[in-house]
């Protein structure tokens, strides 16, 4: 794991604030998962730049003694890591509360893509140890280019765009479960004659209301799987916190004459949805990293379904807020 990071030149090393003993080397890090390299009983002879763009070279010694790790950075910088232990820690989240919105118009889809493509980093990072069946299921649809397409964020997006059998098949099933014969009848056209045409058909009829229950489907789906991890621990302190402003958001909610339960709140054509910030457990204060954004959704009265003011159709207004510019 090491040279993986060394390789890609990603190596970043920090002392633990807790523990006066204790390194951390971060491997992985996103809204599902916090994987760290874990030195014990550790001292540093010297300091490791986080700034310095250099060339990183990593050299391990065992004494009789001790071991250590030799981190070069260039021919500028040297220190030197002694430890007496060293493990792989791993922990997996739910991460279907937590929204980043980057790019405006299609949040619900790109939320979504988020959500999927972030348990397919996990999966192509550390394998199916850190996934459960049910993300496995959903993984395939970031090989449906008309989805993927609604990548939450345009400096990440590929120059081309991954098309498989696997993810056709996937997102047919999916259609077909939620009884949407249109998008399935394109589909298996699409699976008959790949093209450009017929991609850009697929990626725009995901905008139109008809698409409201093949949403709701794989959004529930996407919950069901994310939501089979437990929450980030942030300490009994901050994770009172959370919980605090949780509620005070609820009663802001009631307080204007919404109904409903967190994170789902109604009031005539207006359902909102609350969505929220997670910051890691270690890296990022707290404080800082936790808020909420709201994604406000009008629709016409008797519409059911998820956010869907952020489809195309008549009366439909979708938009992201934070609450207080909201209340």
């Amino acid at each position: 794991m090491l040279e993986e990071l060394v390789l890609s030149q990603a190596f970043e090393i920090q002392k633990r604030p807790d523990m006066d003993d204790q390194y951390d080397v971060l491997y992985m890090l996103n809204d599902a998962l916090e994987c760290y390299l874990v030195f014990t009983e550790a001292t540093m002879q010297g300091n490791y730049i986080d700034e310095l763009e250099e060339e990183l070279a990593i050299e391990f010694v065992e004494t009789s003694v001790r071991k250590c790790l030799i981190i070069r950075q260039g021919n500028k910088n040297t220190c030197t890591l002694w430890f007496g232990n060293a493990y792989k820690e791993l922990s997996l989240y739910r991460f279907h509360e937590i929204g980043h919105f980057w790019e405006k118009e299609a949040e619900q889809w790109r939320r979504l893509v988020y959500m999927i493509g972030t348990m397919e980093d996990k999966y192509l990072f550390m394998g199916e140890e850190v996934c459960n069946e049910q993300e496995l299921r959903l993984i395939p649809l970031m090989q449906f280019a008309p989805f993927y397409r609604y990548y939450p964020a345009k400096i990440c997006i590929p120059e081309e765009y991954v098309v498989t059998e696997e993810g056709c098949r996937c997102m047919l099933e999916l259609a077909e479960l939620s009884g949407d014969w249109m998008y399935q009848s394109v589909i298996r056209l699409y699976m008959r004659f790949p093209c450009q045409f017929l991609e850009d058909i697929l990626h725009r009829m995901l905008m139109y209301i008809g698409r409201g229950k093949l949403y709701d489907l794989i959004f529930d789906r996407t919950v069901e799987a994310a939501g089979a991890y437990p929450e980030r621990d942030y300490g009994e302190v901050n994770n009172r916190i959370r919980e605090r402003e949780r509620q005070r958001l609820k009663e802001l909610f009631e307080q204007s004459g919404y109904q409903g339960n967190y994170p789902d709140f109604y009031q005539g054509k207006r359902h909102i949805q609350v969505t929220e910030e997670h910051p890691f457990t270690r890296m990022e204060s707290f404080e800082r990293g936790f808020g909420f954004q709201l994604m406000v959704s009008e629709q016409p009265k008797g519409l059911c379904g998820k956010n869907r003011g952020f489809f195309k159709g008549r009366g439909l207004h979708g938009w992201i807020s934070k609450p207080d510019t909201f209340f």
